[in-house]
C-alpha cells in the first residue's frame, strides 16, 4: 500500500521538483545582438558584370559598450543577400574574413580580406566618439548578381540583407544586421544595372 500512494504521488512530486529547478536556474541570454542596424545608404553599379560591379555602403549601428576595433576581426556573412529572391547578390565564399590593418587604433580601424580574396572588401570605422557607431563599406573587383524580386516600372524595390559581426576577442560579439529595401534603378528596372540605398 505504502509503495502504491509513493507511486501516485512520484509523477506530481517529479513535476513539481522539475518545475522548482527550472525556477533557480538564470535565464540564458542570447549571445548575438537584437538587429543592430540603424541607418544604412549606398549604391551598387553594374550589376552583373563580372569583376567589376561595385559596391559602396555607408551605415551607423548601436553600439552600448566601447569596442576595442584595432584588436578586432570582422566576420561578414551577408552583404547583399536577396530575402526571398536569389539568396547573396556578391559572388564570393562567404563568410569573408576582414583583418585589421596597420595604424588601426582603439577607436577606430581599418579592415580588409586577405590579399589572395577575391572580391577586395574593405570596411572602415571611422571612429567612435559619437553613438550610434558608423561603418564605410566597400568592394573591389566584385562580381555582383541580378536580384529576381525587382519589377518592372517605377518605384520598383528589392531588400537585401546585410550582417557583420565585429569580436575583439574579449567581449560578446557584436553583430551588425539589418534587412532593409533598395531601389532597383535602370531602363528596366526588372533588369537593372543598378540598386540605390
Amino acid at each position: 500500500m505504502r509503495s502504491s500512494l509513493v507511486r501516485r504521488v512520484s509523477p506530481l512530486t517529479t513535476v513539481v521538483g522539475i518545475w522548482l529547478c527550472l525556477a533557480t536556474i538564470p535565464a540564458v541570454t542570447a549571445q548575438a545582438a537584437s538587429p543592430s542596424l540603424t541607418k544604412l545608404r549606398g549604391s551598387v553599379t553594374k550589376l552583373g558584370s563580372i569583376n567589376r560591379s561595385t559596391a559602396g555602403l555607408t551605415g551607423e549601428f548601436r553600439l552600448d559598450r566601447p569596442l576595442a576595433v584595432n584588436r578586432s576581426t570582422i566576420t561578414v556573412e551577408a552583404l547583399l543577400d536577396e530575402v526571398g529572391g536569389s539568396g547573396e547578390l556578391l559572388v564570393a565564399d562567404f563568410p569573408l574574413t576582414l583583418f585589421v590593418q596597420p595604424g588601426a587604433k582603439p577607436k577606430t580601424a581599418t579592415f580588409e580580406t586577405a590579399p589572395d580574396v577575391r572580391p577586395r572588401v574593405r570596411l572602415d570605422i571611422p571612429s567612435q566618439r559619437t553613438l550610434p557607431a558608423s561603418f564605410i563599406l566597400n568592394t573591389l573587383g566584385a562580381t555582383i548578381a541580378l536580384p529576381q524580386n525587382c519589377s518592372a516600372g517605377r518605384g520598383s524595390t528589392t531588400t537585401l540583407t546585410l550582417r557583420f559581426t565585429i569580436d575583439d576577442g574579449a567581449s560578446v560579439p557584436v553583430v551588425v544586421e539589418g534587412a532593409l529595401p533598395w531601389t532597383c534603378l535602370g531602363k528596366n528596372p526588372q533588369v537593372p544595372t543598378s540598386l540605390r540605398r
